[in-house]
């Protein structure tokens, strides 16, 4: 067939196609930003989804620094008024179904976030700051649908991973740094405990699975987990 092109959007930084192909979402209007600690930059924009096939698009947020489309391409989620004002850049995390789902912001000074592999769960970590425990990284689970998210565990400097079958999430705690315990502008921590969260499940509570570690990682099948 002919191919032919066709002009989607105006400065745009990045873009991207729904995991079943009916959606495209880009970030227009994109201007680089320098974070003061560095010399590299990013490129923030305006959030707009449409049609795959190049037709108008909705714009659903603005000085975003990216976006995650669902994998059953039922919404997608992106830290928008991004800010290098927070420690390490952070932004409002939003999440809007697809289509002509209203924007729905979830969270301030929010790091980054990840789907579940069934689209239902979005999991992510932000960014607290209290005059007793100074500035903390907590982890944070929305149901889609729901009207706000869990908070699933606080001090959670060591990343995060959600199973393959979207059952369990798993996250690092609890961390320490040359035997001290570390957080806020001291360093990113080094050994910590991994904890689990059994998904779908009201009331449950992250249970620790293997303590000091350094690195973990998930099967593929989700049967197994591997720690360092």
């Amino acid at each position: 067939p002919e191919l032919k092109s066709k002009k989607v959007g105006r400065s745009v930084a990045t873009l991207g196609f729904s995991p079943d192909s009916r959606w495209l979402a880009r970030l227009e209007n994109a201007v680089p930003v320098t974070a003061d600690y560095s010399m590299s930059s990013i490129e923030l924009g305006d959030v707009v989804v449409g049609p795959a096939d190049g037709g108008p698009g909705e714009k659903l947020g603005v000085t975003a620094k990216d976006f995650n489309f669902a994998p059953d391409s039922s919404a997608v989620a992106f830290l928008e008024k991004y800010s290098f004002s927070t420690r390490g850049g952070a932004g409002t995390v939003t999440v809007a179904t697809i289509p002509g789902g209203k924007p729905k912001s979830l969270w301030t000074k929010a790091r980054n976030h990840t789907w579940s592999s069934n689209g239902k769960y979005l999991a992510f970590a932000a960014y607290m700051f209290s005059k007793e425990q100074g500035a903390s990284a907590d982890l944070f689970v929305y149901t889609l649908g729901e009207e706000t998210p869990i908070k699933v565990r606080s001090g959670v400097w060591g990343g995060y991973s959600v199973g393959p079958k979207s059952d369990y999430l798993m996250a690092r705690a609890d961390c320490s740094r040359m035997g001290e315990t570390k957080m806020g502008e001291t360093g990113m921590p080094r050994a910590c405990d991994l904890y689990m969260l059994e998904l779908g499940k009201p009331n449950a509570e992250p249970k620790k699975v293997a303590p000091g570690i350094f690195s973990f990682k998930i099967s593929d099948e989700g049967e197994r987990v591997l720690v360092t």
